[in-house]
């Protein structure tokens, strides 16, 4: 085998193996990461840089929660809310149902405003918003998980990548 199909290789299993954890940094974006972060930092600035870090302090445990009583127990969380009874399982569906439509609401206006404002597109927000919308279920329709899996690992790289950028020119400034 040669030296460039060995790290080939290498690359592919190790991207095959954080997949997962890619996935779930993307899910975990959200309308507040994008939004409520952004004008946070264009009105404060680093004056909310301590919260920041102890809200992600305090939120880590809840998102470490569901995965050590999956493996504690071999049974899903939801299983978990269930055994607590019938009203933990709707209350959480009813929270996650909210949450989702607003999230993804707020998100996808941003996202329609962005690419509005990159590409010029003149059209209403609200049909830009159509548009992505559609796009985006066509390659969920089409290329399953395996597309979701590709797109998702490039735009949290290209997040990540962006938000140091700004990062240090923000601490040159």
């Amino acid at each position: 085998m040669k030296v460039q199909e060995h790290n080939e290789m290498r690359w592919r299993t190790l991207l095959n193996v954080i997949g997962p954890g890619i996935l779930f940094a993307g899910s975990a974006i959200g309308g507040s990461h994008l939004v409520q972060s952004t004008r946070a930092g264009a009105l404060y600035g680093f004056k909310l840089l301590l919260i920041i870090l102890l809200v992600n302090v305090f939120k880590y445990p809840f998102f470490q929660f569901a995965y050590r009583y999956t493996a504690a127990t071999g049974e899903s969380v939801l299983k978990g809310y269930r055994r607590l009874g019938r009203w933990a399982l709707v209350v959480f569906f009813l929270v996650s149902f909210i949450t989702s439509g607003i999230n993804s609401a707020g998100v996808l206006l941003v996202t329609a405003g962005l690419a509005g404002f990159f590409f010029n597109i003149t059209l209403h927000p609200f049909i830009i918003s159509a548009g992505l919308l559609l796009i985006i279920l066509m390659i969920l329709l089409y290329g399953h998980y395996g597309w979701l899996d590709r797109i998702m690992k490039i735009m949290v790289v290209l997040l990540s990548i962006s938000t140091t950028i700004a990062f240090t020119a923000a601490l040159h400034k």
